[in-house]
């Protein structure tokens, strides 16, 4: 006898929900695979979640993780195993981590702009080292699509590094243009020092 599969649980989606939104890291890792494990039910419940925010960010949050559950085949994940093992192909070698320039063009060609808001995401939640978030930076820059843009504006103001910053805020400028970008990295800085995420500072 066939036993259908339940449908999910909308208080177990939305609280995953509420701790990939709200997490980072490893704990951040988890909440997501969670929601993706659920399938399409899950990104409709995900989609109708993002329709009763309030908050922008929460609603391109929720958007995007559904856009990623929808994929035919799991593109994004297959992308990041995918640098994965280019960075493990350079151990051992002179120059240890990828450039960042190969990362870019391994991912425009075999991915294209259909990743770009999922990997703007992962930019945003998951710590990388240097060579990997420039290659994703530069790559964002060259597919430049607008769904990109609010993660990238939120990780200009919260990178670690400086040149990280001025490339995400490149980044941002190539999805919109002028003046769009100006005003969503503006926007962006103050709601995260109204959130409490950052002190008043130039992005």
């Amino acid at each position: 006898m066939t036993t259908l599969a339940q449908p999910p649980d909308r208080a177990a989606v939305e609280a995953g929900f509420g701790l990939a939104l709200r997490s980072t890291g490893n704990v951040y890792l988890r909440a997501e695979a969670a929601l993706r494990a659920g399938g399409p039910a899950t990104a409709a419940l995900l989609r109708d979640i993002a329709a009763q925010q309030v908050d922008e960010y929460a609603r391109l949050v929720a958007i995007t993780l559904a856009g990623w559950i929808d994929e035919p085949r799991d593109a994004t994940a297959d992308a990041m195993n995918a640098l994965d093992e280019l960075a493990s192909s350079r151990r051992g070698t002179p120059s240890a981590s990828p450039r960042p320039d190969v990362v870019e063009l391994l991912l425009s060609e075999d991915y294209g702009a259909r990743i770009a808001p999922h990997l703007a995401l992962r930019l945003t939640k998951e710590p990388w080292p240097p060579w990997k978030i420039l290659g994703v930076l530069l790559y964002l820059q060259h597919e430049h699509v607008a769904a990109s843009a609010p993660f990238v504006a939120r990780y200009a103001w919260t990178a670690p590094l400086p040149k990280a910053a001025n490339l995400a805020r490149e980044v941002v400028v190539a999805c919109l243009g002028h003046p769009a970008a100006d005003l969503l990295l503006k926007q962006t800085g103050e709601a995260l020092v109204r959130s409490g995420e950052i002190t008043r500072r130039d992005p």
